[in-house]
C-alpha cells in the first residue's frame, strides 16, 4: 500500500516537472522570437503609425499655417489701425495749422490794404486814420452794431467815419469808451444817407438809401429812372466811398415807383478790421 502511494507521488512529480519544462520552453521561445523579430516589429508598428497619422499630421500643419496667417492678419490690422489713427491726428493737426496760416494771411492782406492804400496815411504830425480790430459784430451784437478795440485812449471820437479797407463805407462811431467804441452801421434799420448811383449810361442818379438791417438797403425811385443790377452805389462828395452794388430791382406795374435793393459789398462776418478816420 505504501509502495503504491509512493509510486503515485513520483508520477505526479514527473508530470509537474514536465509542465514546468513546457512552460519554461514556451517563455524561452517567446523571448527568442522577440529578440529575432524586434527590429522588424518596430518597423512595422512605426510604418503603420505613420500611415495612420499622416492625414492628422497634414491637418495639423494646415491648421498651424491657417492660425499663423490669421494671427499675422490680426497683428497687421492692429498695426494699420494704429497707423491710421496716427495719420488722422497728423492730418487734423496740419488742417488746423493750415487754417491758422490762412487766417494770418488774410489778416495780413487786410492790414496791407489799409496801410498801403494811396494817401490813406498822410505824412503828417498827426495820423489821419486808425486801424482797429472788430471785437463783436452781428449776430453777437444787437442790430447792425460793431464793437472795436479802439476808444478815447486812441483818439476815437463820436461821429467819426468807419470804413472797410479804407474805401467801403460802414457807418459812424456812435459811442466811445476808453478802450472800445461802438459803430452804428449805415444799414441800421431806418438809417438814411444821400447816395449816388452810377448808371450804365455814364450818368449819375441821386437818391436816398434807407437801411433795412442785416447790411441791406432800399432805394425808391420813379419807374422812369433807368437803373440796372450790378450798378455801383456811392456816397456823395469828392472823396466818395462805395456803399454797395444793386442786386435786385422790384417793379410793380400798378406802382409808379420802383424799389432798388442792395447790400454792403463786404462780408461783415469775415471782416477783421475797420478804418477810423480821425480827422
Amino acid at each position: 500500500m505504501f509502495w503504491c502511494n509512493t509510486k503515485m507521488i513520483s508520477l505526479r512529480n514527473k508530470k509537474n516537472v514536465k509542465k514546468r519544462m513546457i512552460f519554461l520552453g514556451m517563455i524561452a521561445a517567446l523571448f527568442l522570437i522577440l529578440v529575432i523579430f524586434k527590429n522588424f516589429t518596430v518597423n512595422i508598428i512605426s510604418e503603420s503609425a505613420m500611415i495612420i497619422g499622416h492625414p492628422f499630421f497634414q491637418m495639423s500643419g494646415s491648421i498651424e499655417k491657417w492660425l499663423g496667417g490669421k494671427i499675422f492678419i490680426i497683428k497687421e490690422k492692429k498695426s494699420l489701425e494704429k497707423e491710421n489713427i496716427r495719420l488722422k491726428a497728423k492730418i487734423a493737426e496740419l488742417e488746423a495749422k493750415s487754417l491758422f496760416y490762412k487766417i494770418i494771411e488774410k489778416q495780413n492782406e487786410e492790414l496791407k490794404s489799409i496801410l498801403l492804400r494811396p494817401n490813406l496815411f498822410a505824412q503828417k504830425s498827426k495820423k489821419e486814420y486808425l486801424a482797429a480790430s472788430i471785437l463783436s459784430r452781428p449776430p453777437q451784437s444787437p442790430y447792425d452794431i460793431l464793437i472795436i478795440d479802439a476808444g478815447s485812449n486812441e483818439g476815437v471820437e463820436k461821429g467819426m467815419t468807419a470804413t472797410a479797407y479804407g474805401n467801403v463805407f460802414l457807418g459812424y462811431v456812435s459811442e466811445v469808451f476808453s478802450k472800445t467804441s461802438k459803430i452804428k452801421m449805415i444799414s441800421f434799420p431806418k438809417e438814411e444817407m444821400n447816395v449816388s448811383i452810377n448808371n450804365s449810361e455814364g450818368g449819375e442818379v441821386a437818391a436816398v438809401a434807407i437801411g433795412a438791417g442785416g447790411e441791406n438797403f432800399e432805394i425808391t425811385l420813379p419807374r422812369s429812372v433807368k437803373v440796372s443790377s450790378g450798378e455801383i452805389i456811392r456816397t456823395l462828395g469828392i472823396n466818395s466811398l462805395v456803399l454797395g452794388i444793386i442786386e435786385q430791382i422790384k417793379i410793380d406795374p400798378a406802382n409808379p415807383f420802383q424799389k432798388i435793393l442792395f447790400r454792403l459789398p463786404v462780408n461783415i462776418r469775415e471782416l477783421q478790421y475797420v478804418t477810423i478816420k480821425l480827422h
